[in-house]
């Protein structure tokens, strides 16, 4: 019977070479000259970072509510809603200029309102920008 392991050769220690220092040596120098370069240059960002954030102005956020998603609509934004047909996500097609639902192609307009169906209601629409 035959096996399914291949035969597995060694190859004898004297075609090694021992002579040549180990790449882990070369790496572990040039690391820790990394390492300590990455620690001044992050004390220094840490400290440029808070004196910004104080002279920061505080920006109305632009999120959109819980259960809604940004859209970006010919340089709108706009949150939306799921499809009220049957919760499918909304995506802007530039070319119709229409949100569609990807599951049932129901079309809106940029305000919300149905204009093919399977959808009969509405679409939860707000306007960001």
């Amino acid at each position: 019977m035959r096996s399914f392991f291949p035969m597995i050769s060694y190859m004898p220690s004297n075609n090694r070479k021992t002579n040549t220092p180990s790449k882990s040596n070369k790496k572990s120098k040039s690391n820790r000259k990394s390492n300590s370069n990455r620690k001044s240059k992050s004390k220094s960002k840490s400290n440029n970072n808070r004196n910004s954030n104080k002279t920061r102005k505080s920006k109305p956020s632009l999120k959109c509510p819980p259960n809604m998603s940004p859209i970006n609509a010919n340089n709108e934004l706009l949150c939306v809603g799921r499809c009220p047909h049957s919760g499918g996500p909304i995506y802007y097609n530039p070319k119709l200029d229409k949100l569609v639902c990807k599951w049932h192609g129901s079309q809106f307009t940029k305000k919300g309102k149905v204009l093919v169906p399977p959808a009969t209601s509405n679409l939860n629409v707000k306007k960001l920008k």
